[in-house]
Formats: C-alpha cells, sequence, structure tokens
C-alpha cells in the first residue's frame, strides 16, 4: 500500500484509554507504512501567567518533564516504531505547534469527554483542539464503550454533509471508506424548511431532499465507490442530535465531520454540531478541517 500520509501523532496521559489509542495507533502506522509519534504535555499551573510565576515553578516544571520522560520511555517499551515526543507547556498550544512543524497527517486523541457546567468553562482539551489544528483529528473511545475501532477495520462509516464543506470532504471519507471496504452513508441534516412557492410544504420537501440525495450519491459515484457500497440520507432536525440517532441505528463505526473554526465565547453560547457528538457520540469520530487542505492516500494492490 503506497500512501500520502507520512506522519501520525497519537496523545497520550499515561492512561488506559492513552493505550488503547497507541495501539490503534501502532496499527495504522503498519497500514499506511508511516512513521508515528507518541506526545505527552508537562503544563505546569501558572507556567504563562507572568514572569515571576514562570521562574518560581521552573525547578517543579523541571522535575515533572524528566518524570514524564521516564513514564514515556515504559509506556513505549513495548514498541520500536514510536517516537516520543515529552514537552512543556499547554497542551493544545504545543500540539498546534508540532504540528506544523513536524508536518503531522493525523492525529488520535483518546477522549471520555465531560460535558455541562465543567465544560463551559473549561472545554476538553480535545474540543479546543479541533477548532485549531489544520490536520484531521481521530476521536478514539474507551474499549469498555461501544462503537471503538479496532485495528481489523470499519464497516460502517458515516460522513456528515454540509452543503457549504468543500468536495473534500466527501473526497477523504470516501478514502476511508475504501481503504476498510466499509459502507459510507453520506447525511444531510435540513435545520429550516424549504422556501415555498408554488409547491405544497411536502412537495417542495420531498423535492429538496431528494435533489440533494443525489447529488450526493453523484458526488460519491465520481469518486468510483460502488452503488452498493454506498447510502445517503437526508434528515431533519437538530444536526448533532440527528446524526447521532442515525449513527446508532446503524451501527456506525466511525462518524466523519467537517470543523470550522470559531471562538470560544460563541462555541459557548451556541455549541456545535462537533461538540455535541464528541460528548455524546456512539462511536469514534474523524474531525476534518474545512479551510486546510487534506492529506490523501493511494490503495494499490
Amino acid at each position: 500500500m503506497r500512501s500520502d500520509i507520512q506522519s501520525i501523532l497519537c496523545i497520550i496521559d499515561f492512561s488506559t484509554l492513552s493505550r488503547n489509542g497507541l495501539e490503534l495507533g501502532i496499527a495504522l502506522t503498519h497500514r499506511f507504512n508511516c512513521k508515528l509519534l507518541v506526545f505527552h504535555a508537562v503544563n505546569v499551573a501558572g507556567d504563562q501567567i507572568c514572569g515571576s510565576d514562570y521562574a518560581h515553578n521552573k525547578p517543579r516544571q523541571h522535575r515533572h518533564l524528566i518524570q514524564a520522560q521516564t513514564r514515556m520511555d515504559r509506556f513505549l517499551r513495548s514498541t520500536d516504531r514510536a517516537i516520543p515526543v515529552v514537552v512543556c507547556g499547554e497542551p493544545v498550544e504545543e500540539l498546534v505547534r508540532q504540528s506544523a512543524i513536524r508536518r503531522i497527517d493525523l492525529i488520535i486523541a483518546p477522549s471520555r469527554g465531560i460535558s455541562g457546567f465543567r465544560r463551559l468553562f473549561t472545554g476538553t482539551i480535545v474540543e479546543r483542539l479541533v477548532r485549531r489544528i489544520s490536520c484531521p483529528v481521530l476521536i478514539t473511545r474507551p474499549k469498555t464503550q461501544t462503537g471503538q475501532i479496532t485495528p481489523g477495520g470499519l464497516r460502517h462509516v458515516l460522513a456528515a454533509i454540509s452543503l457549504n464543506d468543500p468536495p473534500d470532504i466527501i473526497h477523504y471519507s470516501a478514502q476511508v471508506a475504501r481503504l476498510y471496504d466499509a459502507h459510507l452513508h453520506l447525511v444531510h441534516i435540513l435545520e429550516a424548511p424549504p422556501d415555498m412557492e408554488n409547491e405544497p410544504y411536502e412537495i417542495a420537501q420531498t423535492h429538496l431532499e431528494n435533489k440533494i440525495s443525489a447529488n450526493l450519491l453523484a458526488d460519491a459515484l465520481a469518486l468510483n465507490l460502488q452503488p452498493d457500497r454506498v447510502t445517503t440520507s437526508v434528515l431533519t432536525g437538530t444536526p448533532g442530535e440527528a446524526i447521532h440517532v442515525y449513527a446508532d441505528d446503524i451501527k456506525a463505526d466511525l462518524i466523519v465531520v467537517g470543523v470550522r473554526q470559531i471562538s470560544t465565547l460563541t462555541k459557548n453560547l451556541i455549541g456545535s454540531t462537533t461538540e455535541f457528538l464528541l460528548r455524546n457520540s456512539p462511536c469514534c469520530i474523524l474531525t476534518l478541517p474545512v479551510d486546510a487542505a487534506l492529506p490523501s492516500y493511494s490503495i494499490t494492490p
């Protein structure tokens, strides 16, 4: 297999969930024949508040860094394919920096998710990361949950498609489905009723749904996907909830969703489809930056 994906970065915190993410990273590294970087950030409170705080915490930061490097060596003892990356600093800022410097094509980020009052003020590393990073992020779930990706492959891939998304979103989703010989479900959510002119509402709704569905299928077939391996659906309702229900119904192994950068204030006030899925999805999620060039891969005998 020849691949244009050259570098995968796996985020760890030395937990069992991190171990699961590392196992998936190793499997994908073998599949793509690329390099795997394993990332951990040491973040001492007060580092970036002011100079005096930084100076006061510097010895403690150095001690934590040495401890993290030792734990990393033990964590990676069972594999010789991983390159350890242990840094000091705020995790998301360091991930953005390392991703750019090392030209990362995919980030694996294990996540349990949080919700409610706590998230309103703190968010999570994963939620902040997907709004900042310019490469795809694969968010994995604990093995105790359903919908966990296994090294063996995927059966059903759900791609949530907005009409404003660039063609790269469908293209990337199709590549993932082809790579694993999975069934691809292209889903669009109609949030608002169609404008009615000379047709009754029900007829106008049906015509619009059929048009969107036909366009999605045409886009998929243009990528040489087999018709019996693609399903297109147009749903109504709140996007996050509708996608969640559909994914649960088809027993999806992976949800692919495009991400646009929004401010923290806007996100806290209105939320987003991606962040709803990060907290509630029944399976793993692959986020794709809408405004960035996405890596690709070719499947050859």
